[in-house]
């Protein structure tokens, strides 16, 4: 007959795989491809206009273009500052819904968990039933041999009195 109560879990994998199977480890290591750490601090450089690579003089036309390219520059950097400021928006509100999820992740383990101690629990207390069954068990099984033992017996006197009116 099969137990009713499963193998307790023994290891990090199993009990991660019952509270829901998730792989924490990869969880965390995942993140960390990515994030900007000491071991990783991006690819950002230098970015500069390049510096003439000799003295010399210029011509109206090169200040000119230099102006405009200035100008370019001065619009441009505009742009990218407030092109900055909504892209660490952004992050600030993609931590914010990340943060959001690992604090529901963290509450559905906290969940899981509490239903694996109940199981437990139920466990456990259908264990310690275990003797009282099998002393009701052992009740019927006395039971039924003390009946299999008058039917022996009943059957044993028949057949002696069957034997007796034969010789009769």
């Amino acid at each position: 007959m099969k137990s009713a109560i499963s193998k307790p879990k023994t290891n990090a994998a199993e009990i991660s795989n019952a509270g829901g199977g998730v792989n924490f480890v990869a969880y965390a290591e995942e993140g960390m491809k990515t994030a900007v750490t000491p071991m990783n601090p991006g690819k950002s450089g230098l970015f500069r206009v390049p510096p003439p690579q000799q003295p010399g003089i210029m011509t109206a036309r090169q200040v000119g273009a230099l102006r405009a390219a200035q100008n370019q520059i001065s619009v441009g950097t505009k742009h990218a500052v407030e092109g900055y400021q909504l892209i660490r928006k952004m992050s600030d509100d993609m931590t914010t819904v990340k943060l959001e999820h690992d604090k529901t992740i963290a509450h559905y383990a906290k969940n899981d968990l509490k239903q694996l101690q109940s199981q437990h629990a139920v466990g456990a207390l259908m264990e310690s039933l275990r003797p009282a069954y099998m002393d009701m068990n052992q009740g019927v099984v006395e039971q039924r041999d003390a009946a299999n033992g008058y039917q022996a017996t009943f059957k044993q006197w028949n057949d002696q009195a069957a034997d007796l009116m034969m010789l009769a």
